[in-house]
């Protein structure tokens, strides 16, 4: 890589690093969203669900804009638009004008994630792709624990500090974007041909159904709603057509043909499955310690740090010693302990708190890097030259869509799994209770009831950690016989 280009790969990290960060930002400040604006917890759910959203609709466009004005121009587009979303949020008086800057911000940072694999890919020689990868991870790791962090830091401050800081940051990026001199490549123009844009329409109404159902379908009671099936049935007939047509256009404006090169597919199902592993993961734990011990966003971010400060130490380590391994291999190894910390979270109990966590999380921040890393160098090295930016999109879209499902399922599976463990608790009650002597029986046992609801819930949760470690060892188990 030239040395110019430091600057312009870091700076586009950074954007990455905001777009990452900006998920979970109003998450971690759910404190300071009410004081402001008295919205509901539905609408709490909202400001993180329309940026998701946005962020997947946007995605697909990146090869379509990639082949007008090149990774480097779009860079510096979507990081002032990401800054001219923040500044919009920070200056929101209501919730609506909030709501409409975190739809842009989701927009640009759908964007800027992938562009980091086309930056690596395009500035970058084939052996300093594993150096390029492990920075990112380094950005990517440390992104998720800045709002809780932050929020921890502003206490009782004003919500719009917490969208202000990207400015300077955004303006840093920007810099050292723009310090690098833009290639002639990036200025070729080639005509949009609109032969592509219906298949490029029905995918998105056909992710935004998706995504919809995903964030929004628990609301509706899922199958038991007519709406959910209707729209779900609509969904895929338009992901379906959209594909098929797609395949079918000689000039679309997302390439699908890639997917037919030799282990392209199972990277791209790899990205999957570690999209709804990590981000799951991310979601349920901290959900696991606020539902059954009530802790506090700082006594999380502690839990959470026992993932973090390990996984970011371990990740150089990794990068220097690469070329001693296959990266097939290392994921499957990846794959083997992140199994095993979920494992050992199988037996919850009420004295399951953050002490207990240590053995597992430590297994988990040596597994995350050997997923990602690895997985990352292998999507760069997959098609040829033009095809870059689909496969950094497909790759990235899959993992972000990866991270909705998993998320949503575990909540489903978590509300299933604790009605049928609740169920199972009950049937050892007496089978008759006179509807007049209800009230009485419900307040002499009141104690049992609780800790009997409670079993019911860490049952749940033991459940889904299994079914996660499952996933992990069949992925790895895959990813180790296409080693050999």
């Amino acid at each position: 890589m030239r040395q110019s280009s430091w600057p312009l790969l870091l700076g586009t990290m950074l954007g990455a690093f905001m777009a990452i960060a900006g998920i979970n930002a109003t998450s971690a400040a759910v404190g300071l969203v009410q004081s402001q604006f008295a919205v509901t917890p539905q609408q709490l759910s909202l400001l993180v669900s329309v940026y998701v959203l946005a962020e997947i609709i946007s995605m697909p466009l990146l090869p379509l804009l990639n082949k007008r004005w090149g990774h480097q121009t779009i860079s510096v587009l979507a990081i002032a638009g990401f800054i001219l979303a923040s500044a919009i949020c920070g200056l929101a008086g209501s919730y609506e004008v909030l709501l409409l800057g975190r739809l842009l911000q989701g927009a640009c940072g759908g964007l800027l994630i992938p562009l980091v694999h086309l930056t690596i890919r395009a500035e970058l020689q084939l052996a300093q792709h594993w150096l390029g990868m492990g920075l990112f991870s380094l950005f990517a790791g440390i992104a998720p624990l800045v709002g809780p962090l932050y929020t921890g830091l502003l206490g009782e401050s004003q919500l719009s500090w917490l969208f202000w800081v990207n400015i300077p940051l955004g303006l840093l990026a920007l810099v050292m974007i723009q310090s690098h001199a833009i290639s002639p490549r990036a200025h070729q123009s080639p005509p949009i041909h609109l032969a592509g844009l219906l298949p490029f329409v029905l995918l998105i109404l056909g992710l935004t159904g998706c995504v919809f159902l995903l964030e929004f379908g628990a609301e509706y009671g899922w199958w038991h709603s007519g709406f959910v099936r209707v729209l779900s049935a609509a969904s895929l007939l338009l992901l379906a057509l959209g594909l098929l047509s797609s395949l079918q256009t000689d000039t679309p404006w997302i390439n699908f043909r890639v997917m037919r090169e030799p282990g392209c597919a199972l990277v791209m199902s790899a990205s999957f499955i570690v999209g709804v592993v990590v981000y799951a993961l991310i979601y349920v734990i901290p959900l696991y310690l606020v539902l059954l011990h009530q802790y506090s966003p700082q006594q999380i971010v502690t839990v959470v740090l026992m993932t973090a400060i390990p996984q970011l130490l371990f990740a150089p380590w990794l990068v220097s010693f690469h070329q001693k391994f296959n990266p097939f291999l290392l994921f499957f190894i990846g794959a083997m302990l992140a199994a095993l910390s979920c494992l050992l979270l199988i037996q919850l109990t009420p004295w399951h708190e953050a002490g207990a966590f240590w053995s597992s999380q430590l297994l988990r921040a040596f597994a995350i890097p050997l997923l990602v890393i690895p997985l990352g160098v292998l999507s760069l090295r997959l098609g040829k030259a033009e095809d870059a930016s689909d496969i950094a999109m497909l790759f990235n879209l899959l993992r972000t869509l990866g991270g909705a499902v998993g998320i949503s399922a575990m909540v489903a599976m978590l509300q299933h799994f604790e009605a049928v463990s609740l169920m199972q608790n009950w049937a050892h009650w007496p089978k008759r209770v006179q509807p007049s002597s209800v009230s009485h029986y419900l307040e002499q046992h009141h104690g049992l009831i609780e800790a009997k609801v409670a079993m019911a819930s860490y049952q749940s949760f033991s459940w889904l950690f299994l079914i996660i470690s499952f996933m992990l060892m069949a992925t790895g188990l895959v990813a180790l016989l296409k080693r050999q």
